[in-house]
């Protein structure tokens, strides 16, 4: 039976600071106290993007004066409590949220307003209060009256609603979990563990549905595109994650439903912050816990990986002690030292009827499969949501010979549209029997 989940309401509230809990619509600015500050602290907007029955998402806006912001740290009161945010270093304690740049979003141009960014909140979908930035008071409203007496909302730019920010490439932060390894005989992707090309890897959210634990169809289909994790329905298999290791957690956190991480105690960084380890994309959360549906920038990451992160060089060592699921901060990055060409193996069951393949060791992903059959490429289907397997025909019908090509993440054709010529072994007649059967190809100029 399909479960409907509570259904996304998309609004946009923008944030003014007056007396404690009133409510100014959005034709009023935040501004300065104290007009010598008023470059740092012309205007905030608080946008929510989403809501649902108990907790929202929004997006923090920050608009210059007339200098030139370098470095921000902006603080509120809070109804309600952070239960993930992202492109920010942040803590909360009682009501009062302080988040400071990530260093790569600490500037914004003399007049400029820059979405800063974004957070997930157990709680209404109020507006906080008692807003400063860099230590200065935003108290005072500003209103220009139009010629026809109307109250005229200062030009802002509003942030695209989605809802889930994508990965910027710039270090999205998240909760990190781990477990023992992939799935028999396939993780998530479509590959057998021993055929991946690290044994570092990672799994990625398949929902993005804060408070609703429900499953629905995968992979999911179209009219619930608001329910798509980073997983992306297989899209993002096979590429290539750097995370660096943030703060460790205090308190409790432990994934529970509705409830916010990290509770009864604070994010701490302590000598492991800054540890790196590359990790490759090969399995999905899917769970009904509050990490695999709260939090979109959750990553899992294989339990025998933590011990291999490094600083200066050298691994850690003894990561995994020190662990409590802590905060991670991770980018999309190409393959790291990348040589060859793909590599390609056929599955489980797989026969001239169903010819579902495997394809691994790419450059920068996968997002799409051609075969050539009846003298014309056709779109290969996915295997469900394994982003790296695909069912090909052959190419003529009933025959055991197969040729392809593959396109990346950018929705490019790899090495200049090569075509991947290869035939089905013997050893898969009628069909064949181990998880997976490489098998060797010849390549030709597309």
């Amino acid at each position: 039976m399909e479960v409907q989940g509570a259904r996304r309401r998309r609004r946009r509230l923008s944030a003014v600071a007056v007396a404690a809990g009133a409510l100014i619509a959005a034709t009023a600015a935040i501004v300065a106290a104290n007009p010598a500050h008023a470059a740092a602290c012309e205007s905030v907007q608080y946008n929510v993007v989403s809501s649902w029955s108990g907790g929202h998402q929004a997006n923090v806006s920050l608009t210059a004066g007339s200098e030139r912001v370098d470095g921000w740290r902006i603080g509120f009161d809070l109804s309600g409590t952070v239960q993930s945010a992202w492109n920010v270093d942040w803590t909360q304690s009682g009501a009062r949220f302080t988040g400071s740049d990530a260093g790569w979003n600490a500037t914004i141009s003399a007049g400029q307003t820059r979405e800063l960014f974004g957070l997930i909140v157990s709680g209404p979908a109020a507006v906080p209060t008692s807003f400063t930035v860099n230590g200065v008071a935003c108290g005072g409203v500003q209103e220009t009256d139009s010629p026809t007496g109307s109250t005229t909302p200062p030009e802002e730019t509003t942030p695209p609603e989605e809802t889930t920010p994508p990965p910027s490439g710039e270090g999205d932060t998240g909760n990190a979990t781990h477990f023992s390894g992939l799935g028999s005989p396939y993780g998530g992707c479509g590959l057998p563990q021993s055929e991946l090309e690290t044994q570092d890897f990672v799994a990625l959210n398949v929902y993005d549905t804060p408070g609703d634990y429900a499953f629905y169809p995968r992979p999911i289909p179209p009219d619930m595109a608001d329910k798509i994790g980073l997983w992306d329905n297989g899209a993002n298999c096979g590429r290539w994650v750097r995370v660096d290791i943030g703060d460790y957690c205090t308190g409790v956190n432990d994934g529970a439903q509705s409830q916010p991480f990290c509770r009864n105690g604070s994010w701490t960084a302590d000598e492991y912050n800054g540890a790196t380890l590359d990790l490759i994309v090969a399995d999905s959360c899917g769970d009904a816990n509050a990490w695999c549906r709260d939090d979109p920038f959750h990553l899992d990451l294989v339990t025998s990986s933590i011990n291999r992160f490094e600083q200066d060089g050298a691994p850690v060592g003894d990561l995994l002690d020190h662990w409590n699921n802590r905060q991670v901060s991770w980018s999309f990055i190409p393959a790291p030292d990348y040589s060859g060409d793909i590599k390609i193996g056929f599955l489980q069951g797989a026969q001239k009827y169903w010819g579902a393949i495997a394809v691994s060791q790419l450059a920068n992903g996968i997002h799409g499969v051609e075969y050539f059959a009846d003298g014309a490429w056709h779109d290969a289907e996915m295997n469900g949501d394994m982003g790296q397997s695909y069912i090909l025909e052959p190419t003529a019908e009933a025959g055991t010979d197969f040729q392809i090509r593959v396109t990346d993440v950018n929705d490019q054709l790899i090495n200049d549209g090569r075509v991947y010529a290869f035939s089905l072994p013997s050893t898969c007649n009628p069909q064949c029997s181990t998880a997976y059967t490489e098998v060797a190809y010849t390549a030709s100029n597309g």
